[in-house]
Parts: C-alpha cells; structure tokens; sequence
C-alpha cells in the first residue's frame, strides 16, 4: 500500500515507452474486459453455485388426498421456480449437513422447510381459528458473495410465491365451481318454489270454495232450524188426534166385538129354529164380517195408541232437534269465515312464494356459471392478479452499460497520469504561452483517452452484439467521454499534486459505489454531480436508449464544458508557476 501510495503522489520522470504507451490503452479495456466478463448476465452462471435443501416437512391428507407441500417447494426451487429461470444448483441434505456446508462455504444458502409446513399451508381449508402462515428458513453463508444473499432470497421467494399462487389457485377454483353448486341449487329451489306458489294458490281456491259451500250450509240449516220451530205443537196435535182416534177405535172395537157376539148367537139360533138356510147364510157371513171389522178396530186402536206415543216423543224432541240445527248454522258460519281466512293467507302465502321463486329466478340469472377451463383461467389471473410485462433479471447487462464504461474510461485517465506528468518539463525555458503549454502538453493525453474511449466502446458493442452504426455513436461519445476525464485528471493533479491522485481514485470508487445500487446516501450521489462522472454516464444513457436528442446535446455540452474548465485550470497553473521571485532566481544561480 506504501508503495502504491508513493507512485500516486510522486512526479512522473522521464519519457514514456512504447510499452507504457500500450499499457495505458490498455488500463480501461482491462477494467471494462474483467467487469464485462465477470458480471454480465450472472444468471447464466447461477448453476455454479450450490445451495442447500432441509425438507423436514410431514405431509398431510386434505380430504382424502396426500399433500406433500414440502416435496412440491423443494421441487420448485430445484426446478427453477417452475418458470424456467436459470437457478442455483440444489442440493437435499439433512441439517447436520447443511450446517457444516454453511460453515465451510461449500452452500451459499441453505433452506429449510419445517416440520409443519404442509399442516400450516392447508390450514385455511379448516377453522378459521387454526389458520397459520407456512414459513421457510432462509440461511446464507459468512462467506457468501455481496449480491449472493440477494439472489438467495429472490430465488427462493420466487418458489415460494409459485407455490403459494398454487393453493390460492386450488382455492379458487373450489370457490368458482362453488359458484356452479350454488346456481343449480338455487335453480332447484326457485322451481320448488314456483310449484309451492301453484299449490297455494289451488288451496286458496279450494278454501273460497269451501267457505261458500259452509257459508250455504249454514243458511240452509237456519232456514231448516226456523221452520221446525212450529213442529213441536203440530205433533202435539197430531198426538191428541191420534189418542181420540184410539179412544173411538176402542170403542167400535168393543162395540163391533159386541155386535159380532150376538150375531154368532143368532146364527146359533138360526141354524137351529128356521129351515131358510139363505137367511143362516146372510146371517152367518155377516158375522164374519163383524168378526174381521172388530179385528180391524182393534189394529186400529193399537196403530192410533202407537202414533200418539211417537208423536208425542217427536214432540218433545224437536225443541232440542231445532236447537241442534241453529248450533250447526252458527257453526257452518264459523268454518265459513275460518276457511276465508284460510283461503286469504293462502293467497299471501302464495304471492310470497311468488316473489320468492321471482327473487331464486333472478339469482339464479345474475349468479355465474364457469366451465373448467373458465375456471382454471379465472384463479390463475386472481390468484396472480398483476403481473410484470418485460420483468427484470440479475444481469448487470445494458442498464450497467454505462457504469462499465465511465469506471473503466475514469481508471484509465488516472492511470495515464500516473504514467505522465501533468506540466510541461520546461516550464521557464518555453518562450509559448502558458495556453499553448498547456494544449500542447494536454494532447497526447487527450489522444489516449480518445483511443481508450473508442477501444472500450468496441468491447461493449459486442457484448450486447450492437451494430456498426449503433458502436459509432456509442464510441464517439466514449471518446470525449475520455478526453473530459483525461483533462479533469490533469488539472487535479497539475492544482493538487499527487492528493489529487488520491481524489482521483476516491471519485473512481464513487463512481462504482453509486452505480451499483440506488439505496446509496444522497450524499454521496450529491458528491459525484459535482465530477463528470454523472453527465457521462447521462450521454451514455441517452445514447444506448435512444434518449432525446435535447438530452444527449446537454450531456455532451457538460462535458465539453469540464474538459475546458479543467484546462484553464491547468493552465492558470502552468503560468503561476512560470513566476519565480528573486530568491528563486539567486537560488537557480548558485553554483552547486
């Protein structure tokens, strides 16, 4: 380190070899060759780096199907993430293993899956009380790279998220076909509600009909109850009629038995005292007349004793007869004006129903349906519902263009005047201007900044396979990109001496440091605006990305301005130290 200090800050002597000359060509194509091979496109080389998998995972059975969670994360992040990327090289281990290969650098990082990483990811299908966040372990090595934790963490992130997007799929897709079930069940219940609305309205018709069917029957039986009023003393009469027709058929029975008596007594006599056997005849069938006229009397006195009993137990029986029709009347008007009742909430029944199977129709219209591959489409967008068109990668490819060239272009100016002076040899000799000192003695290294600038250019173009007309514009600009930093190197050292070295290497770094991530400290960003680094690397920019040409102008012209600056700045210096007073003149005369 001493000795890289003492070259910094000493002044160069002596004239400058041919190989010196190449190697300070060469001092940025090495910076941009080495940046260029080492860091462009890492993905392509993830596969030389080896990490580690601890699947301590127990599957679960959800429904019936074995769910191997950890097998399926161990599968994506061995797979690339399943979307193709360029991946790490993934190694099973135990944890006995993983830690020892930590320790040792053999893996950069190690994952590990717990043990009841599937039995959390499936938790939501459960309670809702029991759900957990499946988690993984994500440890990297003391001895990984700057950028290997980043990647480590994007890497397996990345699976992660894939597999996480899986569940929330499955998910979804339940829900979606969920969507199906619900239509056809409201579809069925909307059909069973159409047929309820039907049969309700039947049995409010059927209840109409029936209270006007009790509501007559009732007014039969009170017109039925009013005139049987009057028949309790129409069968009394019936009954006194019926007991004076016994009393006379008694009486003609008696009095017929009686007349029946003497005619068989003179039919006797007849038949013995009087030879007129006529006469005896007469006599004899008018007893038996008599005879069958007394029987007849008697049946008549037994009927009419009968009627009059009947008719006077009818007669006591119809008070509680008619009392009996009045209560079925009022009753019939009860079951009339009960099944109206019934008949109108029926009818609302039904109109409820009605609107029901009217709301279920509506439902069932403005609730989707999804085939399978609707399904499938519709949870792969919810489930990743925003996505990145042109996403980044780790590939320090043509967005870090610009700092390859400008770290590259800036180590080679501070390296040629390491090499070279910054003044002129003979500063007191020259009978020129200090001007014409300066543009001389800044020439030759304006010469080789311009080469480096051209050179550095070609290497970039073929990396990113660029074409003559594209490497043209890149190089013009890399050109006066070289010559600015060739003059501001110049005039750093010609005003600071070998501190402006150092300052020289201090802005290099500031230029790798602010180029690499942009969580850096304002004000380090805020420091280099105030070197050409900043509107060199804006020129580059417009130029690679086909910026306006308002921007490309205003870069150029900043750095036009630096490399003039910078040289009357040097310029003031060659003239003051052209100035000598008399003690440096005496001192110059002095013999040795």
């Amino acid at each position: 380190m001493t000795n890289l200090l003492n070259r910094m800050t000493r002044r160069p002597t002596g004239r400058v070899s041919v190989l010196t000359l190449v190697g300070l060509v060469m001092v940025p194509l090495i910076v941009a060759g080495l940046l260029v091979w080492g860091l462009w496109n890492p993905q392509d080389r993830l596969h030389t780096v080896t990490a580690a998998i601890v699947n301590n995972d127990v599957p679960v059975t959800v429904d019936g199907q074995y769910v191997p969670l950890g097998r399926q994360l161990s599968a994506g992040l061995v797979g690339g993430a399943g979307e193709g990327a360029t991946n790490f090289t993934w190694v099973l281990t135990d944890t006995v293993g993983a830690a020892k290969g930590l320790t040792n650098g053999d893996y950069v990082a190690v994952v590990t899956i717990p043990k009841g990483f599937s039995a959390a990811a499936t938790s939501p299908a459960g309670n809702a009380s029991d759900a957990l966040q499946a988690t993984i372990d994500v440890t990297t090595s003391d001895k990984s790279l700057l950028v290997d934790d980043a990647i480590s963490s994007a890497i397996t992130s990345t699976a992660a998220t894939l597999l996480g997007r899986q569940l929330t799929t499955n998910y979804l897709q339940n829900v979606y076909l969920g969507f199906n079930t619900l239509s056809t069940q409201l579809a069925t219940a909307a059909s069973g509600a159409h047929d309820l609305a039907t049969g309700t309205f039947a049995l409010a018709d059927g209840a109409t009909q029936l209270a006007d069917g009790a509501s007559q029957l009732a007014s039969g039986l009170g017109t039925l109850a009013g005139q049987t009023s009057n028949l309790p003393g129409q069968t009394s009469q019936l009954s006194d009629g019926a007991a004076q027709t016994n009393a006379g058929a008694q009486q003609l029975s008696t009095g017929v038995t009686q007349l029946n008596g003497g005619l068989a007594s003179l039919n006797a006599q007849c038949a013995a005292a009087s030879s007129d056997a006529t006469f005896c005849a007469t006599l004899n069938s008018l007893a038996g007349a008599a005879s069958t006229l007394a029987n007849g009397a008697t049946g008549v006195a037994t009927g009419t004793a009968g009627v009059a009993s009947g008719a006077s137990a009818l007669a006591s029986g119809i008070p509680a007869l008619t009392t009996g029709i009045s209560d079925v009347a009022g009753a019939g008007t009860q079951v009339s004006m009960g099944v109206l009742g019934l008949a109108s909430g029926a009818r609302k029944l039904g109109d409820g129903t009605q609107s029901l199977a009217a709301g279920l129709d509506t439902a069932v219209a403005q609730l989707p349906t999804y085939t399978e591959a609707q399904r499938t489409q519709l949870a792969d967008v919810v489930a990743n519902p925003v996505g990145v068109a042109g996403g980044t990668s780790l590939t320090f490819g043509q967005s870090s263009t610009p700092l390859y060239l400008v770290l590259a272009l800036w180590i080679g100016a501070l390296a040629t005047f390491i090499a070279l002076g910054a003044l002129p040899k003979r500063l007191l000799e020259s009978t020129r201007s200090s001007a014409m000192l300066t543009v001389r003695m800044f020439g030759f290294p304006a010469a080789i900044g311009a080469v480096q600038g051209i050179l550095v250019a070609g290497i970039i173009a073929i990396a990113q396979g660029y074409g003559f007309g594209e490497w043209l514009s890149i190089a013009a600009v890399s050109a006066l990109i070289g010559v600015a930093f060739a003059a501001t190197n110049q005039a750093l050292i010609a005003v600071l001496g070998g501190a402006g070295r150092l300052i020289s290497m201090s802005i290099g770094l500031l230029v790798l440091v602010t180029g690499i991530i942009a969580t850096v400290p304002p004000a380090l960003v805020a420091a280099l605006g105030f070197t050409p680094a900043t509107v060199a690397v804006t020129s580059l920019q417009a130029v690679l990305t086909g910026g306006a040409l308002t921007g490309l102008g205003g870069a150029i012209t900043g750095l036009v301005i630096w490399a003039v600056l910078s040289l009357i700045a040097t310029t003031l210096v060659v003239a003051r130290k052209r100035r000598v007073n008399v003690r440096q003149l005496l001192r110059a005369a002095k013999p040795a």
